[in-house]
């Protein structure tokens, strides 16, 4: 009976140490790459910013919403920053669905019509768009590297009008920080503030103000169909405004946007 049971041992023991021989093997055998986690660095970060030095698939992220646009053929998606701890913690204490909990916590909302043929997305963690061609079946991204996105400017899903007349747009205009001009190290808020012109396709980009202005706020002309910009002159060139540094006004057309002219 003793042999029986010193035979059975050797051959578990066998048995286990093959195993683990081949579960080793495996795991060397696997590309590092291959596991999401081992790409994605420590969120040590505030809120509402990106370390400057890292790519989208460094960041935890994820889609959130696909954005109908006012032209069938261009679909555009959310890309939010993704606080792991806050997100699973909501899942965990909430009785509806994980997504439904989800949505929940993200803070950004499409406000329809904002402005005559454009809705809007107000971005917070929000760190990229992501363009999506339904007839060429073509994504790419319109930034690339992660930013801090403030306000997405896209075509009315709705066919919209503006003293009767209907309204078509064929472009978006996104508000972003898109550099870390104070080189601390981060894309945030206290970056100068860019607004950008993006082609229908996606794949053109202008700069509508001056690179060493940020974006403060604007206002909508509906006689001429013109935007105003607010905009700080970052007159001490250290990549931040102040409240004491100047204020100037320009505008562009919402037909055809372009860079914009100095009106104040």
């Amino acid at each position: 009976m003793k042999k029986h049971i010193a035979g059975a041992s050797l051959f578990v023991s066998a048995l286990l140490l093959s195993f683990c021989s081949d579960q080793k093997r495996d795991d060397l055998s696997r590309n590092p790459t291959d596991s999401v986690s081992a790409k994605i660095a420590p969120d040590t970060v505030p809120r509402n910013s990106v370390q400057s030095n890292l790519s989208l698939d460094q960041i935890a992220s994820q889609p959130f919403r696909v954005i109908l646009t006012g032209m069938p053929q261009y679909r555009l998606v959310s890309i939010y920053k993704r606080n792991e701890v806050q997100v699973s913690n909501r899942a965990r204490s909430s009785s509806k669905s994980y997504y439904e909990s989800e949505a929940d916590y993200w803070i950004s909302e499409i406000e329809t019509h904002f402005m005559p043929g454009l809705d809007l997305v107000r971005g917070f963690e929000l760190i990229n768009v992501a363009h999506y061609d339904m007839i060429q079946e073509q994504l790419h991204l319109l930034f690339d590297h992660p930013v801090i996105i403030k306000s997405i400017y896209f075509p009315s899903f709705v066919q919209d009008s503006l003293y009767q007349k209907p309204v078509n747009r064929d472009y978006f205009m996104i508000s972003v920080y898109d550099e870390d001009t104070n080189k601390n190290k981060l894309i945030s808020t206290t970056d100068l503030r860019r607004i950008y012109k993006f082609s229908s396709s996606g794949r053109e980009k202008l700069m509508i103000l001056p690179p060493n202005y940020s974006v403060v706020r604007s206002e909508y002309d509906p006689k001429n169909d013109a935007i105003f910009f607010f905009a700080r002159l970052d007159l001490s060139g250290d990549g931040r405004v102040t409240d004491t540094e100047p204020l100037h006004v320009f505008w562009t057309s919402l037909k055809s946007p372009g860079v914009a002219k100095r009106l104040y």
